[in-house]
């Protein structure tokens, strides 16, 4: 799965260093749906004690960087900058 991902977020990375229309909104449903994987595996394979000490940490952590993605890549600046030019 770690191949997986780093493929599809450089992918992504690749879309944004070039201002593909496209590299915004797959940057968007690719984090998401990365931290949506992550989460996935915490609540069905986390056994632990020390992970369930860390919950909160990590749910604080995961929105952090949710909040940071999509804010910053819905600025209405940022959104001009990836429009497609006609």
């Amino acid at each position: 799965m770690g191949g997986f991902w780093g493929v599809a977020l450089t992918i992504c990375a690749v879309g944004l260093l070039y201002f593909h229309p496209w590299g915004r909104w797959s940057t968007l449903a690719a984090v998401t749906l990365y931290e949506a994987h992550i989460w996935v595996n915490h609540l069905l394979f986390d056994a632990s004690d020390f992970a369930r000490q860390t919950l909160p940490r990590d749910v604080a952590l995961t929105l952090l960087l949710l909040a940071l993605i999509w804010g910053s890549l819905s600025l209405r600046s940022v959104k001009k900058t990836f429009e497609r030019k006609k």
